[in-house]
């Protein structure tokens, strides 16, 4: 089957395998009846240490967001912002917009709304919605950098993507 092969990639230290294999674990989406030993976290890292861009975005999102449901310290928010970075500049679009944001909020950096509009238009650009969503907010709401025009125009792009449509999208509305 499809899970056992990844799981045994995975094991053999297969870095797409071991990012999937951990998400599949956090997600609980297992097949009936299997139980695995390994440490989703674990397995994320390693494949992010490999250099797995979407792993090294992962850890970001991971250690951002806390683990074991509390909240992320300084340091982890930290940690997480070097993972992110290390994923946008292999051009991972999730990773810049998290960038982005992290640079506007000042999240694990020092707030840099100059960067954070570089990642954040680099993200929209090629397609990234929630990027899109963030850059079209922001230029919207903000009065350091308000342009109108601009921000409608990241709106539109949103919209051509049925934006508006998608549950989870939504809920990132700032």
């Amino acid at each position: 089957s499809t899970f056992e092969g990844t799981l045994k990639r995975a094991r053999a230290g297969n870095a797409l395998s071991q990012n999937l294999l951990g998400i599949w674990i956090l997600n609980s989406q297992l097949p009936d009846g299997v139980e695995v030993n390994e440490d989703p976290f674990e397995l994320i890292r390693l494949s992010a240490e490999q250099g797995f861009a979407a792993a090294q975005d992962n850890m970001g999102v991971i250690l951002e967001t806390g683990l074991g449901g509390k909240t992320a310290d300084a340091a982890e928010e930290k940690q997480a912002f070097e993972w992110y970075c290390k994923a946008a500049n292999q051009g991972c679009a999730e990773a810049m917009t998290a960038v982005g944001m992290c640079l506007y909020k000042g999240v694990g950096t020092e707030p840099n709304l100059s960067d954070a509009l570089s990642w954040l238009k680099e993200a929209a650009t090629q397609g990234e919605q929630r990027g899109q969503l963030f850059l079209a907010e922001i230029l919207a709401k903000d009065e350091r950098c308000c342009d109108k025009n601009e921000a409608l125009y990241w709106f539109c792009q949103l919209a051509r993507h049925e934006f508006l449509r998608n549950p989870e999208l939504r809920g990132f509305v700032f």
